[in-house]
């Protein structure tokens, strides 16, 4: 989909549906199946070991999680976002919860965590080279504390 595709005013009602319907448990199934789309990739797929029992699950669920938003409690909305503005604000409705899905997921302590200390290694290369980094800023307020 193009950059410059743009949400109508049908394609935001759907989105305002799809982020009200939405759970939390729903939006996690996104980020797994997202996960899966990357986990066989050459750099992750030595640091991932999904089964391909619990790879149909995810999808499965990812199916019916996607199926019930989009066609039973968001059907409404749905239906006008594609009759008015076509079956690209599907997509742009899909991306929108999968950024809320996406918020979420950092949301984790864990992951601020992970951030926290992907940042203090950045700053000791950058303290144990300063004539490289010292025109550089520090990365450490891109971090969320």
């Amino acid at each position: 989909m193009s950059a410059s595709a743009h949400a109508g005013v049908y394609a935001q009602r759907l989105v305002g549906c799809l982020l009200k319907e939405a759970t939390p448990q729903d939006k996690q199934v996104f980020i797994q199946r997202f996960f899966l789309v990357f986990s066989p990739t050459k750099q992750l797929k030595d640091l991932v070991n999904v089964s391909d029992r619990k790879r149909h699950e995810i999808t499965d669920e990812f199916s019916k999680v996607f199926n019930r938003l989009f066609t039973v409690s968001c059907q409404t909305q749905t239906e006008d976002a594609v009759n008015f503005e076509g079956k690209a604000s599907l997509g742009l409705a899909g991306q929108a919860l999968g950024r809320a899905a996406i918020k979420e997921f950092f949301s984790d302590p864990n992951i601020n965590k992970g951030l926290i200390e992907v940042g203090q290694e950045v700053n000791k290369v950058q303290t144990s080279n300063p004539q490289v980094f010292d025109a550089t800023p520090d990365f450490a307020p891109l971090v969320a504390q």
